[in-house]
C-alpha cells in the first residue's frame, strides 16, 4: 500500500517557521548563565525599530518593544524561503551544497 505524504496546512506552516526563527533568535541572544539563582532572564538588547514575541500557548507577552508602530515588512523573502522548503522538506532532511552549486562567479 502506498501512503500519499500529506501537506500541514498554510497557518501550521508559517506558526512552525515564526516558532524555529524565535527560538533561534532567542537562543543566539540570551546569556547562558550557570547560577541556578537567577530565576528570570532579562531582555536582549534590542537594536530593532520594533519587536514583538509571545508565548502563543499562555498568550503572554514575552517581549515587546515599540509592537503598536507601523513599519515596512521586513524579510518577506526569509519567510517566503521557509514556506516553500517547508513544503518540499522535512526537518530531518540533509542537503548538501557542492561549490558546483554556485552561480556568481568568483566563489
Amino acid at each position: 500500500m502506498t501512503t500519499i505524504p500529506t501537506r500541514r496546512p498554510p497557518r501550521q506552516r508559517l506558526r512552525l517557521c515564526l516558532a524555529g526563527i524565535l527560538i533561534v533568535a532567542s537562543l543566539a541572544t540570551t546569556p547562558v548563565t550557570g547560577g541556578a539563582a537567577q530565576n528570570e532572564l532579562q531582555a536582549p538588547d534590542v537594536t530593532a525599530q520594533s519587536v514583538f514575541a509571545f508565548n502563543p500557548a499562555t498568550g503572554e507577552v514575552i517581549l515587546s518593544h515599540n509592537a503598536a508602530a507601523r513599519l515596512p515588512i521586513g524579510s518577506v523573502t526569509k519567510v517566503a524561503t521557509a514556506l516553500v522548503t517547508l513544503d518540499h522538506l522535512e526537518f530531518s532532511d540533509q542537503i548538501v551544497i557542492a561549490s558546483s552549486d554556485m552561480v556568481a562567479p568568483g566563489f
